[in-house]
């Protein structure tokens, strides 16, 4: 079953809500694997016991994608964090979303483009060694272009 927030199954008792909601019916008694993926949101892979199945509630991150470009150059790597400075995953690859990192790799001043949670308020500078925070540069999203983040 389709549906309009890019779910895709090959269950065949799976529906889908205008609002994004779906009911998977003739579940295993050990559980399910369910995957959400789409354009414009993070993945997202879970295990669900079956007894935990009922009202199960899944919560998918806006995708917002960004690249780093440091004027001084160099390299190292770069961490995002939301609002509480709690850390943030950072994917990338090609097709993206293929990668999953905690910390990004900087070269020679320049990053690949990096799809982060649009709930990322700061990025952090690291140094070479990946623990040496260099700057903390807050992020102002821009509709859905990629987000150049210069210091």
């Amino acid at each position: 079953a389709t549906g309009p927030r890019g779910f895709v199954t090959p269950h065949d008792g799976v529906s889908t809500d205008a609002d994004g909601s779906f009911e998977l019916t003739d579940v295993p008694s050990t559980g399910v694997r369910l995957r959400v993926d789409g354009d414009g949101i993070l993945p997202v892979e879970l295990s669900i016991e079956a007894a935990r199945m009922r009202d199960f509630v899944v919560v998918v991150d806006r995708a917002r994608r960004m690249r780093v470009d440091r004027a001084r150059g160099g390299s190292g790597f770069v961490r995002v964090l939301d609002a509480a400075g709690e850390p943030l995953a950072l994917y990338a690859g090609a097709p993206l979303h293929r990668s999953r990192w905690e910390v990004g790799f900087v070269n020679a001043g320049k990053s690949e483009v990096f799809v982060v949670s649009a709930r990322a308020t700061t990025l952090v500078d690291l140094a070479k060694d990946g623990k040496r925070e260099l700057a903390r540069i807050p992020l102002t999203w821009n509709d859905d272009e990629v987000l150049v983040v210069t210091e």
